[in-house]
C-alpha cells in the first residue's frame, strides 16, 4: 500500500522540488507511488488561491490608473490568460481530460 502524504494548504517553491524529487525516486526505483489525487487537489487548491491573490493585486494596481490606460487592459488580459492556463493544467492533472489551452 502506498504510503499518502498530506500536503500543507499552501506549497512552497521548496516543497514542490520535494515532492517531485521524492516521486521522481519512487518511480525511478519501481515503487507504486500510489493515488496523488490529495496532492493534486492541495496544489490545485494553492494554484487557486494564488490566482485570487493575482487577480485582486492587479485590481488594486489599476485602479490608481487612468480608465483608458492600455496598462490596466494588458495587465487584466495576462491575469486573465495565466488564470486561464492554470485552470487547464488543474483539470488536466484532476484526470478531467485534456483541457484547451488559451491561445498564446
Amino acid at each position: 500500500m502506498a504510503e499518502v502524504l498530506t500536503l500543507p494548504l499552501d506549497l512552497s517553491a521548496e516543497a514542490s522540488r520535494r515532492l517531485h524529487v521524492q516521486l521522481e525516486r519512487e518511480m525511478a526505483a519501481g515503487l507504486d507511488p500510489g493515488s496523488r489525487q490529495a496532492q493534486i487537489a492541495c496544489l490545485s487548491g494553492s494554484l487557486t488561491r494564488a490566482l485570487h491573490q493575482l487577480r485582486e493585486s492587479v485590481r488594486r494596481a489599476v485602479s490608481d490608473l487612468p480608465a483608458d490606460d492600455p496598462t490596466a487592459s494588458t495587465l487584466h488580459e495576462a491575469a486573465t490568460g495565466m488564470a486561464l492556463l492554470a485552470q487547464a493544467v488543474m483539470a488536466g492533472a484532476a484526470g478531467l481530460g485534456a483541457q484547451p489551452l488559451p491561445e498564446a
